[in-house]
């Protein structure tokens, strides 16, 4: 019998790096931000496919395109947006919801910065691949069984390759990974993407790829029966912890890059605060009241 959730590799990497966070997006679909850095990867992702669905005549009006769009991205006051714009705003502010940065004060600083990143990667990849035959797909969605549980997912493109196909996944990350690299060897999301292609394409798998965009290096990666049976196991371990409810937090410092920081905050902290020790009397204990006064 098919498990109840559709797992990917994003579902687990939130579930095993803190549950709660898991907890709140996927079982009890708390909407918040998003971070700008997640945003930047959508948007790009998003501008690659129109890439290959619209006729963009020049590398220019593709940037172009890039501007405005990443623009109305990160725009949350949908006062100053033209009527003629306002419905192509609101598709995207409900594909985006509300963009945050980590310092508000220099947000405009901070959206420009990757304004400038975007540009370089697209105009790198117009040049590259505007005289090149199209994908055999692109943005190629999948829900499979595997093993009895449900995957899900979107495998960026595929082509031909080698006289069979291969799967490429588009990343926006800073750091470029060597090909032995740990993440890019064990993470469970190429993993997940050929079994999908199994399932979906009756051709030879010829290659899985780690397209980097910053760079406009390919790095090969493989899978193994090692990595089906890890794969395996962390989804029942996954199916296991969801059905006992067992939800724990694990709190660090990476709890400053979660969108859902606000929510746990005001959850865990704020609604549960008891004050032990009066903070005048710390800060007489510390000698900084002479600082205050």
């Amino acid at each position: 019998m098919p498990k109840q959730i559709a797992w990917n590799a994003s579902k687990l990497g939130t579930l095993f790096g803190c549950a709660r966070a898991f907890e709140y997006n996927y079982i009890e679909h708390i909407k918040v931000p998003i971070h700008i850095r997640t945003a930047f990867g959508a948007a790009i992702h998003s501008m690659l496919e129109d890439f290959y669905k619209k006729n963009f005549k020049s590398a220019e009006s593709f940037i172009n395109k890039w501007s405005f769009y990443w623009w109305l991205v990160c725009e949350n006051d949908s006062t100053i947006i033209k009527p003629e714009q306002q419905s192509y705003y609101n598709s995207i502010r409900k594909r985006y919801s509300e963009v945050y940065v980590h310092d508000e004060k220099a947000r405009r600083y901070i959206v420009n910065a990757y304004k400038r990143t975007g540009k370089d990667i697209l105009n790198h990849f117009y040049l590259r691949h505007k005289s090149k035959p199209k994908p055999r797909d692109f943005e190629k969605n999948f829900n499979i069984i595997w093993e009895g549980f449900k995957l899900t997912g979107r495998m960026d493109r595929i082509d031909e390759f080698k006289g069979g196909l291969c799967i490429s996944d588009y990343k926006t990350d800073k750091k470029l990974p060597k090909k032995d690299d740990l993440l890019l060897r064990k993470h469970h999301q190429f993993t997940i993407y050929d079994r999908a292609f199994k399932e979906l394409y009756n051709e030879k798998l010829t290659g899985i790829f780690m397209y980097h965009l910053r760079s406009g290096k390919i790095i090969p990666t493989i899978r193994t029966q090692k990595d089906f049976d890890e794969l395996k196991q962390t989804l029942e371990k996954a199916e296991s912890i969801v059905l006992k409810k067992d939800f724990s937090p694990f709190y660090g410092f990476h709890c400053n890059m979660c969108d859902y920081l606000r929510t746990c905050q005001k959850r865990e902290v704020d609604s549960k605060l008891i004050e032990t020790i009066d903070q005048k009397e710390v800060d007489l204990f510390w000698g900084l009241e002479d600082r205050l006064n």
